[in-house]
């Protein structure tokens, strides 16, 4: 934890109501504490509310213990009255939150029960814990409702509500307990007595209310904290306790209600010391002892984790709930019992067992060191004594020191230093620790209470507010930079998964449903393209395998996100399938608007098809054909703009398959002395003038030919020729213009730096939007009416009437958006079993064709299906078949031939025996697609096929290098030029830690190094070939300090590095081998994906298992949202384990998704993720082998760095 910084405050009268609290009250239920009242009225039985704050240290589950009772009425008895709320134990699976409520028995309408699903275990943090009861509401689930933290909860082991207008036990003139038992056994059981800190009781009678009047979520973390309750009166028996009055422990103080209704409580067995009540709270959440970090051996604790006893094993220990890393800190220990050697101090936070480790003062006048020595310097101490502890952590080396009652004892020069003996900088923060043996006990005061004695100059209290590292760069939300999110397949291509606060520039997505493969996309490749963690295989690019995502969403505040294109496959988006993605922002802007776009073009047969038009006969004369082109590979021959190859009559403009540009007819017209370049932008052009072709490549003439030829041919396509029999582009393609009558270049030139505009002779100026891929500002003969281009709100908005009809993901607006082929995403017609289904179309006013109509459909389980059509309210006819036995042949359908107009269509279908649907994606009139385009341009025709050529704001203008939202043209621009390796492109998130970078491998040297971005060292960095297969290797400093190396498609154990990957990561560079097909082979493209660890987001470390279902508790001071685990020791139950949020949105987690396999969602419960790390509770090797070594890397769901008095909430 850090040095403390001034913190703002946030008071009652801030702009959302928020609220400091000032303090709290301990219960222990070891000393029977409760407080008490007896109503002299009934109050309303039917509706009321009951909101507070908790934190609950006592984690212990005494064998018959029903539950601990935190505030109710009734009870005493099998089949008594009673309700109330608690938290259950072993009994029922807890602990869990549950509220109760029965008149005589647990049945009947009277009777109703809810207990949570989710086991609060978070022994460390605050919750907000809230119930309504209105036994009027007509609907059952509306009768009781439970909120925790400000969220509904909807997971329940025990549901039961109860009849309409029940009477609960609440309200009346019977004992109303906090605290104390009020259920089911003798209200004299201490085991039913709550143990651990209330605060903030608000009781409001005869209102239901939800969580809102009470809390709120802190619109700068995202946490959710209290708010003072001023709606409006409290009701007969409500009442506000907020123990601000410690006086004296009576009801007119420390239980006055402070609502004004003088409804005070009669505290019982607190004693008069008030040690119990304390200023730990949930906007000031104060250390306690931690029963989750456990040791070989363990004291017991109690008094709100306060007080530790011994036992009579070996080294009976426990330590505090937070690390220390820097600051002044003081804290004491009261000695309450001796009749050993009890000690006190510090330890390292690897501690489990043994001599070395701790340094710490003992009773019989030694100190134990670091070493495992034990200097007779300070003085003996007994019962009653003070030990105070002073840490200087500001200091450069660091240092301890000890007090006796005041005292300061004798400093041996092992107090110095302390850094280095508790290894703070290879292992983290240290822990207060104390270790009691049989007969010892002593209660530790972290500041919760006055201290006895005055603490050294500068030395500060062990309270949340104060030890929050405010000395660096806080990340208050982390949501803006990485989530989680899930979602289930509906089978539709252009789907939007939105709910992101940024926009995403890494998104890792796994199928939960079935065995299907990981799906690993990046901006810097392209969102098209993807990767696979459990697989060697090369970059893939083929987008109708099985889905793909197509591009990030860009916004904020739950408008980011990404689409995905199903093409009927489970990878992404199959129907009824349910996915988990997770979500990085690296260094692109969240809010942007691309300066143009492009189109992506697959591995085989997909392109854009632009018609045939007399513009495009160029004749003897002059032309030109230029566009910007981004190879994802160059393998085989690759299309940019031509007819079909060989024809004499056509150009043909491509890439051949030695990777040089070249123009062919009937022959080589010219080819280029010059390869191209794969993974950036390159501008090319043909341009013939006067009788000669030349080709260019980035401006520099790169070949040419004399040329004459008379090109008649009037059909272009982009990325292939019809049919897709030449060679399809592999990547994008942008700013495509075609000039007819102009050579524009004849002699060297400058690239254009801006998109390309129509300038004189331009026929065709396409591939230029991130939304459309047909988008055409030019176009030979764009679709009009008497002159006058369609758009929304024109024509094309005319009435869709169905019967039985669907209409898609993009509504009844998918028949005009331009696309054809989107399995399920188009408006599409179902037919039921009994009953046939029709979809009428009638443009708001009659449009006109002069040679042709045609209707795109297809049926993805045509057979023995029947479609009709009917034109302009005509006779029905039968819908030619064709392509099989069924209708399934995907192609554009003539319903008119000649001239005519339209004023309306209807398609129905029927099918015996079995329900079925057919897609209606698109009316095309004289080859022109009828489109809604908001832009007021037109759309070209489109592709072939089925096959998608979607659109990407990826382009040549806004510069391939992103580093923290800002877009770099240049590697050196992004300052990314210090390495031997100069990066390809580039997205850095600094402020996050984490960064992405593309590169070309080399054999030049023995080693080379790779710019990263991110001014510190990586802890965990990885690379991916994307040229062929290869290993994914892992890198990292986390387990030793040294870099060893993994593997993330397999799961062998860690290996030392080898020389020259042995080499530690810089803050600028990390160093790879050359020649080496896993991270630098010559002319293989590859991407690195880098990691450190940032205080209260993200933390890369290790930990060790000790085999035991009470696993080990790992400290990393946030909440987390994802944690990905790897065993590093053995290969026995090495894989890459990811939990996450999500998939568990309550504890305990038991969803397991490994990166190296392609499992669905396992369900082998791990443990919880709690405010400040997590807790491992499963002795499998995956996570928690005896003696078994493990790095893990998490994410925050919520920040452990906050500065606004907002703590992290229980989970």
């Amino acid at each position: 934890m850090g040095r403390f910084t001034a913190l703002p405050t946030i008071t009652d009268d801030s702009a959302l109501g928020g609220s400091t609290i000032v303090r709290s009250l301990r219960f222990d239920y070891t000393r029977d504490t409760y407080m008490e009242r007896t109503p002299s009225s009934t109050g309303n039985r039917k509706t009321f509310t009951i909101s507070l704050w908790l934190k609950i240290p006592d984690q212990s589950e005494e064998s018959g213990n029903d539950g601990r009772t935190i505030f109710g009425a009734g009870g005493g008895g099998s089949g008594s009255s009673a309700t109330n709320i608690s938290i259950q134990a072993n009994a029922y699976g807890g602990p869990k939150f549950e509220f109760l409520t029965m008149l005589g028995a647990a049945s009947g309408g009277n009777y109703g029960r809810l207990i949570t699903s989710g086991k609060v275990r978070d022994s460390s943090a605050w919750y907000h814990f809230l119930v309504n009861v209105d036994t009027t509401q007509s609907t059952a689930s509306d009768r009781l409702n439970m909120y925790i933290n400000g969220v509904k909860e909807t997971n329940f082991s025990t549901e039961n509500y109860p009849n309409q207008n029940a009477n609960t036990y609440m309200n009346v003139t019977d004992k109303h307990g906090i605290g104390g038992n009020r259920t089911w056994s003798n209200q004299n059981n201490k085991y039913n007595h709550f143990g651990g800190y209330l605060a903030e009781i608000n009781f409001i009678d005869g209102t239901a209310l939800d969580a809102s009047y009470f809390g709120y979520t802190e619109p700068q973390t995202g946490i959710w904290r209290p708010k003072k309750y001023t709606y409006g009166n409290y009701g007969t028996n409500g009442f506000h306790l907020d123990f601000s009055d410690n006086s004296s422990t009576t009801a007119a103080t420390l239980g006055k209600d402070t609502s004004g209704n003088g409804n005070n409580f009669t505290p019982n067995n607190f004693g008069a010391s008030l040690v119990d009540d304390v200023v730990d709270t949930p906007t000031n959440n104060f250390l306690t002892l931690n029963p989750l970090r456990r040791f070989t051996h363990n004291c017991t604790l109690s008094n709100g984790n306060l007080k530790a006893t011994g036992s009579s094993e070996s080294y009976p220990g426990v330590a505090a709930n937070a690390e220390l890393t820097s600051g002044k800190w003081y804290y004491e220990f009261v000695i309450n019992s001796k009749t050993s050697v009890p000690m006190c101090g510090v330890c390292r936070n690897n501690y489990v067992s043994g001599g070395a480790g701790r340094i710490l003062y003992r009773a019989g006048g030694h100190y134990v060191m670091h070493d495992g020595s034990e200097p007779t310097d300070p003085d003996a101490y007994g019962v009653g004594d003070v030990i105070g502890v002073a840490i200087d952590l500001d200091d450069t080396a660091g240092n301890i020191r000890f007090y006796k009652n005041g005292t300061l004892q004798t400093v041996n020069s092992n107090l110095n230093s302390l850094k280095s003996h508790m290894s703070i900088s290879t292992l983290g923060g240290m822990l207060p620790y104390i270790q009691m043996y049989t007969g010892d006990a002593c209660t530790v005061n972290f500041g919760q209470r006055p201290f006895s004695h005055t603490p050294p100059s500068g030395h500060r209290k062990l309270s949340s507010n104060n030890i929050l590292n405010h000395s660096t760069t806080s990340i208050l939300d982390p949501k803006k930079h990485f989530e989680c999110l899930i979602y289930a397949g509906d089978d539709h291509n252009y789907r939007d998964i939105t709910g992101l606060n940024f926009t995403p520039d890494f998104v890792w997505i796994k199928n939960r449903s079935q065995t299907d493969w990981h799906i690993l996309s990046n901006s810097i490749v392209g969102m098209q393209n993807m990767v696979y963690s459990n697989t060697t295989d090369s970059l893939g690019h083929e987008l109708n395998t099985n889905g793909y995502i197509n591009k990030p969403i860009r916004g904020e505040n739950g408008q980011g996100g990404f689409s995905v294109n199903a093409q009927g496959g489970g990878n992404v988006n199959e129907l009824n399938e349910n996915y988990v993605a997770w979500c990085w922002k690296g260094g692109s802007p969240n809010i942007e608007t691309p300066t143009s776009g492009s189109v992506f073009f697959s591995v085989d047969n997909n392109y854009l098809d632009l018609g045939s038009y007399t513009d495009f006969q160029f004749g003897t004369g002059d032309y030109t054909i230029e566009m910007f082109v981004y190879h994802i590979d160059l393998g085989g021959q690759q299309t940019y703009v031509g007819d079909n190859y060989g024809n004499s009559a056509g150009v043909y403009f491509y890439k051949d398959t030695n990777q040089k540009i070249g123009m062919y007819y009937s022959g080589q017209i010219a080819t280029s002395n010059t390869n191209i370049d794969s993974n950036k932008w390159v501008h090319v052009a043909a341009s013939r003038s006067s009788g000669t072709l030349k080709l260019f490549q980035d401006g520099v003439e790169v070949g040419s030919g004399s040329d004459s030829t008379n090109l008649t041919a009037t059909q272009l396509c982009i990325g292939d020729t019809i049919g897709g029999s030449s060679g399809c582009m592999h990547g994008y393609i942008s700013n495509v213009r075609i000039l007819k009558g102009t050579g524009l270049y004849t002699s060297n030139f400058t690239p254009p730096t801006s998109p390309l505009t129509n300038i004189t002779n331009t026929k065709f100026l396409g591939c230029i939007s991130e939304t459309v891929a047909g988008l055409a500002s030019v176009h030979p003969s764009p679709f009009s009416n008497n002159g006058t281009n369609y758009s929304s709100g024109s024509q094309m908005s005319g009435d869709i009437l169905a019967k039985g009809v669907q209409y898609g993901a993009g509504g009844k607006d998918a028949l005009f958006d331009g696309r054809i082929g989107q399995y399920s995403s188009d408006v599409h017609v179902s037919s039921t079993l009994s009953s046939d289904s029709q979809i009428t179309w009638t443009p708001t006013s009659s449009i006109s064709y002069s040679s042709k109509l045609e209707v795109w459909c297809y049926s993805p389980n045509g057979y023995s299906i029947t479609v009709y059509y009917t034109l302009n309210g005509g006779s029905e006819q039968t819908m030619a078949v064709g392509g099989g036995s069924g209708f399934n042949n995907q192609t554009w359908i003539t319903l008119a031939t000649g001239s005519g107009t339209i004023t309306s269509i209807k398609i129905r279908l029927t099918r015996s025996g079995s329900q079925s649907f057919v897609n209606w994606g698109a009316i095309r009139v004289d080859g022109s697609i009828l489109v809604n385009d908001v832009t007021g341009k037109v759309v070209t025709p489109t592709m072939d096929d089925t096959r998608s050529v979607p659109p990407s704001p990826k382009n040549p203008f806004d510069g391939e290098f992103a580093v923290d939202g800002t877009r770099y043209l240049t590697a050196a621009a992004a300052g990314l030029d210090g390495g031997t390796i100069t990066p390809l492109g580039s997205s850095i998130n600094t402020k996050a830690g984490f960064s992405m970078i593309e590169y070309a491998g080399t054999d030049s040297g023995s080693s080379q190094t790779i710019p990263h971005g991110l001014n510190e060292p990586p802890v965990l960095w990885m690379w991916k070939n994307l040229t062929q297969n290869a290993d994914w290797i892992v890198y990292t400093t986390a387990i030793d300090g040294g870099s060893d190396y993994l593997k993330l498609n397999d799961g062998p154990a860690a290996n030392s590095g080898v020389s020259p990957w042995s080499t530690l990561p810089t803050s600028s560079v990390v160093t790879v081998g050359t020649n080496n097909v896993d991270t630098c082979n010559a002319g293989d493209i590859y991407i690195m994906y880098a990691w450190h660890s940032v205080p209260g987001y993200s933390k890369i470390g290790k930990y060790t298992g000790n085999g035991s279902s009470d696993g080990p508790y790992v400290e990393i001071g946030f909440k987390p949202a994802l944690v990905i685990f790897k065993r590093t020791d053995s290969s026995s139950g090495a894989q890459w384990l990811f939990l996450d949020n999500k998939r568990n949105t309550y504890n305990p987690l038991n969803r397991n998704i490994y990166a190296n396999l392609n499992n669905d969602d396992g369900v082998t419960e791990r443990g919880d993720f709690l405010a400040n790390g997590f807790k491992i509770r499963q002795n499998g090797t995956t996570v928690n082998a005896s003696g078994g070594t493990y790095i893990y890397m998490a994410f925050a769901d919520s920040s452990g760095n906050t500065p606004y008095q907002t703590e992290n909430t229980g989970r």
